[in-house]
């Protein structure tokens, strides 16, 4: 069994996914520090579906990007649980590419080749990533990266299409402000998720496709066999935070 926490946005989310089915999920909107509530959360969230620390076998973990108080509050509680119980197994994911991966299917539908995930970074940008849809089911992932994660002001969106020789109805949009991408030069597909922030069901999703090939973790910007704070600004900016 699987028990996944996500905690990079105002939303803390958490689910158990068991066999590739979900057995239960719940958010909660982070009104006070996130390092206040997430133990309690945990327990209860754990004692409402009467599952012990011994029933899960892998926790997955958002690793970002997205808030850094959320992020190392989340990932030293895991940390903590790992101490607790040795046989516990841990997989980090990139929050991104979980956003990604909760539009596939909408994806497929419209025939999309690229999908844009963006996440707030709280200073007036966005943190970006590019994936590539695969359709080799040999694959671990229904996508690949196509570089690594970028803060951008949407203003200058434009310039990210013409870095990446993307064409407007090739692309799908998700996550932060996603409709803001549009404009007088850009017309991209919006995804119709309700939720378009990181959630901890497709956390899980992606660390299921993993858990049969973790040896192959390491190599990939998707999925991780380390859970620790995924960093996209320059660490003199980030020690400040």
């Amino acid at each position: 069994m699987i028990f996944s926490i996500e905690g990079s946005t105002s939303t803390l989310s958490m689910v158990l996914l068991k066999n590739n089915l979900i057995i239960s999920n719940k958010s909660i909107e982070i009104t006070n520090e996130l390092a206040q509530i997430i133990v309690p959360a945990i327990k209860m969230f754990l004692y409402e579906n009467s599952i012990s620390i011994s029933q899960i076998s892998h926790v997955a973990v958002g690793c970002g990007p997205g808030g850094f108080t959320g992020l190392r509050s989340v990932i030293a509680v895991v940390k903590g649980m790992i101490i607790s119980n040795e046989n516990l197994k841990t997989i980090g994911v990139n929050g991104l590419a979980a956003l990604g991966m909760s539009v596939i299917e909408e994806a497929k539908k419209k025939s999309i080749k690229y999908i844009i995930s963006l996440v707030d970074t709280k200073r007036e940008d966005v943190f970006i990533q590019l994936f590539k849809l695969e359709k080799d089911k040999k694959l671990l992932f229904p996508f690949r990266s196509m570089g690594r994660t970028k803060v951008l002001k949407l203003e200058n969106i434009q310039e990210y299409f013409i870095q990446n020789s993307l064409i407007d109805e090739d692309v799908l949009a998700v996550g932060y402000e996603s409709y803001l991408i549009n404009n007088n030069s850009i017309k991209i597909k919006i995804s119709e998720n309700i939720i378009q922030v990181p959630n901890a069901f497709w956390i899980a999703k992606l660390a299921q496709l993993a858990i049969d090939k973790f040896e192959y973790i390491n190599n990939t910007d998707i999925v991780y066999n380390k859970i620790e704070p995924l960093y996209v600004r320059s660490p003199e900016i980030a020690k400040k935070i």
